[in-house]
């Protein structure tokens, strides 16, 4: 163990955290009752430290960081059952949203001349696997046979509030699609999804809510088109399936009215070409033809904000 490391993350984790509103807040959620020297600044110490510690994958290890830490020797029973405590989940997710609150700088409200004014909130969600110990794989099984276990935390973060206001934990295996906000949920809210969350069920239940939602679809998908714009012009193709007209559209920004046949709605599709890969970037959304398609591809540029809580 190095023990000079150790002693450095103690010093710079009492910059930012009180002790005494950490013990508090611990005993107002009833994890702790008494000050004894177990204390929940100490063990959340002791949690963050075993983080930077790679060796450390027991309990025993981890109460070793704390008596380290700490300079307190501590029986393993009293360790082991404060961790165990159905209220140490709970004490974190409160530490969380505390910490997000605290250190979030609202810099990216829109101006009220903003057409994004017209929305209560745009709401980014995306997902970040972690893996786990193998010997999990029963309860969160990964989606890879290198990595039997895994969990996706799948984050919704407020654009305009500029902080996280939903996380779920799931195992990785499970298709990603199942953990979107409820539809319900998104009246008078635009949705920003990258397109391993592509449902165009979803799509249609939230706009039929009152939402709005903003997609990266797949590369393979194939509706009929309805109305077809390329390149700022109307072309005279319909009820064709998209694939049909591949080879007319190659090189050219299409805006398209388009639909499936196991759903009585007209989505808005738009085939943003990038020149460098040769590809179309494919943007499935329910923003009506006051967007122009520029403007869409740019307000789906604001989706990478998630991506700095994850720090990916």
């Amino acid at each position: 163990m190095d023990y000079e490391r150790m002693t450095g993350f103690y010093q710079q984790f009492k910059a930012f955290f009180q002790a005494e509103d950490m013990n508090h807040i611990a005993k107002q959620i009833g994890w702790f009752h008494r000050q004894r020297k177990l204390t929940a600044f100490h063990l959340v110490l002791a949690l963050l430290a075993a983080m930077l510690a790679t060796t450390a994958k027991t309990i025993t290890q981890l109460q070793g960081i704390f008596a380290v830490l700490t300079a307190q020797s501590i029986s393993y029973q009293p360790f082991y059952d404060k961790l165990r405590h159905p209220q140490c989940a709970v004490f974190f997710q409160h530490l969380l949203r505390l910490l997000l609150s605290r250190w979030s700088l609202q810099v990216l409200a829109p101006s009220k001349e903003s057409k994004l004014s017209n929305f209560e909130d745009i709401l980014i969600q995306d997902g970040s696997s972690l893996r786990l110990h193998r010997d999990l794989a029963g309860v969160y099984p990964g989606r890879w046979d290198h990595s039997p276990a895994a969990v996706e935390i799948h984050l919704t973060y407020s654009l305009f509030q500029e902080k996280p206001v939903r996380l779920v934990i799931a195992p990785d295996k499970f298709a990603e699609k199942h953990y979107l906000l409820e539809a319900c949920k998104a009246k008078g809210k635009l949705i920003l999804l990258d397109r391993g969350y592509f449902d165009r069920h979803y799509v249609a239940q939230v706009k039929q809510a009152g939402g709005d939602v903003l997609v990266r679809a797949k590369s393979n998908l194939n509706p009929r088109i309805v109305g077809l714009i390329c390149d700022g012009k109307h072309q005279p193709i319909a009820h064709l399936p998209l694939k049909s007209i591949r080879s007319q559209i190659f090189g050219k920004n299409i805006d398209a009215i388009v639909r499936w046949k196991d759903l009585d709605f007209d989505f808005r599709l738009l085939g943003l070409w990038n020149p460098k890969t040769n590809v179309h970037i494919w943007l499935l959304t329910t923003l009506g033809m006051d967007w122009e398609a520029t403007e869409i591809g740019q307000l789906f540029r604001l989706r990478w904000q998630v991506e700095l809580c994850f720090k990916e």
